[in-house]
């Protein structure tokens, strides 16, 4: 299923505004530079998996992960948790998580190298949520020395409810990544990128996040696939019936 933004919507505006030209070139040429401003805030088509059919565990939330993320790593197999390293984005348990996903890009040497997509929600008071994200940040900065004092400036993002606040968190560092060529598994160390976009309100904790190698960020557009699946963000109601978990 694809999602057209509103990068799409706004093509009729510029069609509009190229109309008219014969305005003047100066008042022509500022007000187009600044719609071509506008449309680059914009993410491009990027293809979304349904709403879950039910609010995440214990929680009033909602919204719908990049498609591309198709497999769900398991929290256990059999009795045998799974590693941190494997379930968290940099091996550092984070709070409210519900589920992470992964995905893989394949190299000229046929090696799909792995990256994935966290998902973290919790109804908690607002002291409880500042609690959880204070001890997060802290032990994230024991484990990469590269992380940020502190979550960025808030981002405004368009949800179906309206503009979310939602505060990014971008740590670039050395991260183990997993990766399989033909029956073979290992892992290496590569230089990767960790982004979170962060969300305390309406009694909810929320956090959703990506990991990648930083050679493949541009390609893999791990950036827009966080931001729009952020913009699907409901608390309350519900999804409707035809669609699956």
């Amino acid at each position: 299923m694809v999602v057209f933004s509103g990068k799409y919507r706004s093509l009729a505006g510029l069609g509009l505004l190229l109309a008219t030209v014969g305005c003047g070139t100066a008042d022509y040429e500022a007000r187009l530079e600044n719609t071509v401003a506008q449309l680059k805030k914009f993410p491009p088509l990027i293809a979304l998996a349904p709403y879950f059919s039910q609010p995440l565990e214990g929680t009033e939330v909602n919204l719908r992960k990049p498609s591309v993320f198709g497999r769900q790593i398991p929290k256990a197999t059999g009795e045998q948790p799974t590693a941190p390293e494997e379930l968290y984005p940099a091996g550092v348990p984070m709070p409210a998580h519900q589920a992470t996903y992964e995905a893989f890009v394949k190299d000229d040497q046929g090696t799909q190298w792995y990256y994935n997509f966290v998902i973290c929600a919790a109804q908690v008071s607002a002291g409880e949520a500042q609690a959880a994200v204070a001890k997060y940040l802290a032990r994230l900065q024991a484990t990469v020395p590269q992380t940020p004092e502190d979550w960025g400036a808030p981002l405004e993002i368009e949800t179906p409810e309206g503009v979310m606040r939602w505060r990014p968190l971008r740590v670039e560092a050395k991260f183990q990544f997993p990766s399989r060529r033909g029956d073979h598994s290992s892992s290496a160390e590569h230089d990767g990128v960790l982004e979170l976009l962060l969300l305390e309100g309406q009694g909810h904790l929320v956090i959703l996040g990506t990991k990648t190698m930083q050679h493949y960020e541009e390609f893999t557009e791990v950036g827009k696939l966080l931001r729009q699946a952020a913009s699907t963000l409901q608390i309350g109601g519900e999804a409707p019936v035809e669609l699956t978990r």
